[in-house]
């Protein structure tokens, strides 16, 4: 990111990926990504599918994320697969933003 050096592009953080793909902690990939990241992809899972589940409905630490990330303007797009669990992400999400 510091090479391409435009303030026109981030990082789209996807927290179901994170939490399926990865042994590393949540809080190393923020630390070392947030100065970048302005847009969140938002689903959950419990680490063995990538269900799409509605926001905390899964595993991920949705709390983490949002209190390392207050400071930031982002786009967020909410990736549940079904009507009910984007309803439900949307009305979860409140409490964060």
């Amino acid at each position: 990111m510091e090479k391409i050096g435009s303030e026109l592009c981030g990082i789209c953080f996807d927290t179901g990926h994170c939490n399926l793909f990865t042994q590393v902690p949540l809080e190393e990939w923020l630390t070392q990504l947030k100065p970048y990241i302005i847009e969140l992809h938002l689903h959950d899972n419990n680490k063995t599918f990538d269900d799409h589940m509605a926001i905390g409905d899964g595993s991920f630490d949705f709390g983490t994320l949002f209190a390392a990330l207050t400071d930031k303007e982002l786009v967020y797009t909410v990736e549940a697969h079904s009507p009910e669990d984007t309803l439900t992400s949307i009305k979860r999400l409140q409490k964060y933003i």
